[in-house]
């Protein structure tokens, strides 16, 4: 399957309303799965058509349990976290910032796109999560936000 092929039957994956689909090619599988409403955290409302796969870790990592009131913008595929536009450029944000809604926060790159994560309210960035270069996994918090 090439990659236009694929993001076409992303595309009609989200179009259709189907909860869930798996198709499976020769040696390849390809699995998608529409969060439900009650998974969609609300930091990210912008992306609740958001498509990508779920991937499965079978690593039992430890990880501090986040408090039912901080707030985080989320990544909404899986692919590699940059802070800023180029290597050795200026950040985006940093720690204390204020941004305003639509502001570009970081950028995911997934399957050599670049695509850039916007502010999905005027908020306070109190953390940046990830490391520059940093693989980022779907949902995985990018940023803890305060809104403001």
């Amino acid at each position: 399957m090439e990659l236009k092929e694929l993001y076409e039957l992303m595309e009609r994956f989200r179009e259709s309303g189907l909860a869930k689909l798996e198709i499976r090619q020769a040696d390849m599988l390809v699995r998608m799965e529409m969060p439900r409403k009650s998974e969609i955290m609300p930091a990210a409302r912008q992306y609740e058509s958001a498509v990508p796969d779920r991937l499965k870790a079978d690593d039992k990592k430890e990880e501090t349990p986040e408090k039912s009131d901080d707030l985080f913008i989320r990544s909404p595929i899986v692919g590699t976290f940059y802070a800023a536009p180029g290597e050795g450029m200026t950040p985006y944000v940093k720690a204390g910032d204020k941004v305003r809604k639509g502001d570009t926060l970081c950028i995911v790159e997934a399957m050599k796109m670049m695509n850039e994560i916007s502010a999905p309210y005027d908020c306070e960035i109190l953390e940046i999560c990830k490391g520059n270069a940093e693989p980022a996994g779907y949902d995985d918090p990018l940023f803890k936000v305060r809104e403001i």
